[in-house]
């Protein structure tokens, strides 16, 4: 079975809150009640991903703005299969 590139797309949320939860920097999606997805700049879709594939991600922060009642995050996501 061949999955789409959209079902490891879908993932990339779920990620991220792993990913943030391991840090107490204010900044940290545990400190919030909700998150907003704006979308994805430069999606590509380079291969098939197979059953038993593993799905491994960078995640790098290039910027932070807080504002009264929000952070505004730019990440940048590399996941490799």
């Amino acid at each position: 079975t061949i999955a789409h590139g959209l079902l490891t797309l879908s993932m990339l949320p779920r990620f991220l809150y792993e990913v943030m939860q391991n840090y107490s920097d204010g900044l940290s999606t545990s400190f919030s009640i909700s998150s907003v997805n704006y979308g994805y700049d430069k999606v590509r879709f380079l291969g098939p991903v197979f059953v038993d594939n593993e799905i491994r991600g960078v995640v790098k922060m290039k910027e932070a703005k807080r504002g009264k009642t929000r952070v505004r995050m730019i990440l940048k996501w590399k996941a490799r299969i």
